[in-house]
């Protein structure tokens, strides 16, 4: 447990001297770099532990400003706060202010060139004690190689605890291969070859285990016809790993028709039953494709104009639907008839939130002759 008198002087010393901590930190700027959002944090390996995307660079006038000194350190940042670092050969000092107050510190301990321990002491509801909460990792070698952080979360002034564990593991060149939080798989260093015939394996696996997802919603729908099956996407990433498959009713449609309600109303999962939804059950296809989630989300690049994007589509939720597009277009191509009731509008799509069929959003889903027979049957428009 830290010594919480010695980090609240640092505040108070932080916020009696805001400005000369601003000006020093300013004035050691060699260079500068511009993102529009994080690119750097104090930690090792954090953006890898907590499976976020490095910020690509951009020009002068994005979000946030990282100033380096003549030896490449870091030694401000600006951005919603501002971040003022003081660095000697036992330790790294990060002031941060926001609304012209302090909001934290944080420390990092060296010892023989290597950081041993971290410390991030957070006051943004104030410098009376009880009312500050904070983080703290140590650090674990071998032959020099970080091999294990153990993170402890204080908050409510130490009144709730949270423990974390993370192993490290390294390929034959010294490359961080792997990350365990507590024995479970949180970052692995796919290759892009391994990915390519990861997600060939996932979509095939997908294509098997949604047809036997719904065939347990024909099983449910005995007595009634389903015109549509939306498999719902939630934009969370565990969202596309374990989608909710909801029928929608032809009884439901038909009533809607009559009532001559809206295209949107037409294919709104939402004004279904919630009974006859189901999920996947392949717990292992779960697990593989909770890999290739990890890969999309290191690599998502979140900018409105992406210079050099490692995924095709971008993001992890790009790649999400893509992915589940590709499975809807084949689960249109089978024969249903012998497996469950459906209607002659009959299709299988990749459903979200934003979904606009009106705008011509089940063309990556549905094949073009399915879309034909939809469009002639005034589906596809108001």
């Amino acid at each position: 447990m830290i010594n919480k008198d010695y980090y609240f002087s640092l505040c108070k010393d932080a916020e009696s001297n805001q400005v000369s901590y601003i000006e020093k930190a300013k004035s050691k700027a060699h260079r500068w770099e511009y993102t529009d959002w994080k690119r750097y944090d104090s930690t090792p390996y954090w953006f890898e532990r907590n499976l976020e995307p490095r910020a690509p660079l951009m020009e002068i006038g994005a979000g946030i400003a990282y100033a380096f000194d003549e030896n490449n350190n870091i030694c401000f940042i600006s951005a919603s706060q501002e971040e003022c670092f003081e660095q000697t050969d036992k330790h790294v000092i990060n002031r941060r202010y926001w609304n012209g107050k302090v909001d934290s510190i944080e420390e990092i301990r060296i010892v023989d060139g290597l950081p041993v321990m971290y410390v991030e002491f957070i006051v943004r509801n104030g410098m009376n004690p009880g009312q500050e909460w904070h983080f703290e990792e140590e650090y674990a070698y071998e032959n020099r190689m970080l091999v294990k952080i153990k993170r402890t979360e204080y908050w409510y002034a130490g009144k709730t605890v949270r423990n974390r564990e993370f192993q490290l593991e390294y390929d034959h060149l010294g490359n961080l291969s792997l990350i365990k939080e507590n024995g479970a798989v949180i970052y692995n260093n796919l290759s892009s070859e391994q990915i390519i015939e990861l997600r060939a394996e996932i979509v095939n696996g997908l294509i098997a285990e949604s047809i036997h997802t719904i065939k347990k919603i024909g099983e449910k729908l005995r007595n009634d016809s389903v015109c549509f099956i939306g498999i719902y996407l939630h934009d969370e990433p565990q969202g596309p790993i374990d989608p909710i498959f909801h029928p929608g009713l032809q009884s439901i449609r038909d009533k809607q028709l009559l009532a001559g309600e809206d295209t949107w109303t037409l294919w709104s999962a939402g004004e279904h039953p919630v009974q006859y939804q189901e999920s996947l059950s392949n717990e292992q296809l779960k697990n593989q494709f909770t890999l290739l989630m990890q890969y999309w989300q290191i690599h998502s690049d979140w900018s409105q104009e992406p210079q050099h994007p490692v995924l095709s589509n971008y993001t992890w939720w790009g790649e999400s639907k893509a992915l589940w597009q590709e499975v809807a277009m084949e689960l249109n191509l089978i024969n249903w008839e012998s497996m469950i009731r459906t209607s002659e509008s009959f299709v299988i799509f990749a459903d979200e939130e934003a979904m606009d069929v009106a705008s011509g959003d089940l063309a990556k889903n549905v094949p073009a002759n399915k879309l034909h027979i939809l469009e002639r049957m005034g589906l596809l428009s108001s």
